[in-house]
C-alpha cells in the first residue's frame, strides 16, 4: 500500500478512506493522493516529516480532514490549494513557514488559527476559500501579503495583530461579510484595493499616523459612511471610489483627478491618477520635461488643451483606444530608461 524509498513516500497504492502514515516517513513526494479520490482523511502525526513540499496534497478534493505532524516547519506553494472539502486543519505551533497559496481555494475551510511562529501571511494564502468565517493571527506577525484573503466572502472576524507593520494590495478584496477593522499603529499606508468590494464593511478605525490611503483602498465599499482619517493623510482621489463615505472627493466629469497636478488623458485612459504608468509618466514629467525650457512648455500646452480633448472625446471607446496604444509604447520606452512604476508622490 505505501513504497516507501530512504524515508520518501514515492507512491501510495491503497483504497482506504481513512490512512495514517507509518512513523519511517519523512517525506511525501507531492501528488501521489492526488488521483485517489476515495481518500477523506489522512493522519501525518506519527511521522517526522518536518517539510511538506510544493502541491503535495494539491487537488485532494475529498480530504476532509489532515492530521499534521508535530514538528512540521515548512508548509509549500500551493500544499493544500485546492482541497475542496477541507474543513479541518490545525497547524503546529512548530510551523517557521507557511508558502503562497498553501490553502488557496479550500472552500470548505471554516475557520483557522495563525501561530505565532508565522511572521508573514504569504500572496494568495487563503485566496478563495469562501466558508471561511474565522482568522485567529497571533501577535509577531509582521506582514499580510497580496491576496491574502481575497474573496473570503463570509468572513465576519479577524484580529489584526499590534505587531502587523504591512498590508499588501487586495489583502481583503471582496470580503463581502467583513463588518469592522481596526488598523494597528504599526501600519502606515491602507494599499491599494485593500479593502475594495468589502461591501458590508461599516466601521474603519485608523490610527493617528496613518500617512495614505492608496488608490481603491476602500472602493466600493457601499455600507462605509466615514473614515477618521488625520488630516495629515494623503488620500488617493479613488480612495473611496464607487462608495457612500463622505470622505470621497468629488471631481468635474467625474474623473479623479487632483487639482494641483493633472495628467488628464492619461488619468481618462487608465481610469485613475495612481496606477503604474501614471506613476511613470508622473516621474518623467518632474524629473525630465520640468527641468528644461521645452519641457516646460510641452507641459503648458497639454494643460492647455488637454481638458478640451477629454471633454470633446473622453468617453469615446476609440479615443481611449488610440491614447492607450501610445501610452503603454511610451512607458514601456521610460521604464527601459530606469523610470520606476512605483508609487510616486509628487514633487512640484
Amino acid at each position: 500500500m505505501f513504497e516507501i524509498k530512504d524515508g520518501v513516500l514515492i507512491n501510495y497504492t491503497g483504497n482506504s478512506e481513512y490512512i495514517e502514515l507509518p512513523s519511517e516517513v519523512k517525506e511525501i513526494k507531492p501528488l501521489i493522493f492526488r488521483n485517489h479520490p476515495e481518500l477523506r482523511s489522512i493522519d501525518l502525526s506519527n511521522t517526522s516529516i518536518e517539510n511538506i513540499l510544493t502541491k503535495t496534497f494539491f487537488e485532494c478534493k475529498n480530504i476532509y480532514r489532515i492530521v499534521l505532524p508535530k514538528n512540521l516547519k515548512v508548509i509549500g506553494y500551493q500544499a493544500f490549494s485546492y482541497c475542496q472539502s477541507l474543513e479541518e486543519l490545525i497547524i503546529p505551533e512548530s510551523i517557521e513557514e507557511i508558502m503562497a497559496g498553501a490553502f488557496e481555494e479550500c472552500i470548505s475551510l471554516f475557520q483557522i488559527t495563525i501561530p505565532s511562529s508565522i511572521t508573514n501571511i504569504e500572496m494568495n494564502l487563503f485566496k478563495n476559500c469562501s466558508h471561511l468565517e474565522r482568522i485567529t493571527l497571533s501577535n509577531g506577525l509582521k506582514k499580510i501579503g497580496e491576496s491574502a484573503f481575497e474573496n473570503c466572502i463570509k468572513l465576519i472576524e479577524i484580529n489584526l495583530p499590534e505587531t502587523l507593520k504591512t498590508l499588501d494590495m487586495y489583502a481583503f478584496r471582496n470580503c463581502r461579510e467583513l463588518p469592522a477593522i481596526v488598523i494597528p499603529k504599526n501600519i502606515k499606508v491602507i494599499p491599494r484595493g485593500c479593502f475594495y468590494s468589502c461591501i458590508r464593511l461599516q466601521t474603519v478605525i485608523l490610527h493617528d499616523e496613518i500617512v495614505r490611503l492608496d488608490d481603491w483602498a476602500f472602493r466600493e465599499c457601499s455600507m462605509l459612511d466615514k473614515v477618521n482619517a488625520p488630516t495629515t493623510c494623503k488620500i488617493s482621489p479613488c480612495a473611496f471610489l464607487d462608495s457612500k463615505t463622505v470622505n470621497e472627493p468629488v471631481y468635474k466629469d467625474k474623473f479623479a483627478i487632483p487639482k494641483k497636478q493633472k495628467c488628464y488623458i492619461a488619468t481618462c485612459v487608465y481610469n485613475s491618477y495612481d496606477t503604474k504608468e501614471l506613476f511613470v509618466l508622473r516621474r518623467y514629467r518632474d524629473k525630465k520635461l520640468r527641468r528644461n525650457v521645452f519641457g516646460r512648455l510641452f507641459i503648458k500646452f497639454y494643460y492647455f488643451n488637454a481638458p478640451i480633448l477629454i471633454k470633446l472625446f473622453g468617453k469615446r471607446k476609440w479615443f481611449n483606444k488610440m491614447w492607450k496604444h501610445i501610452l503603454d509604447k511610451k512607458v514601456k520606452r521610460l521604464i527601459k530608461k530606469g523610470y520606476l512604476d512605483t508609487y510616486y508622490e509628487d514633487i512640484f
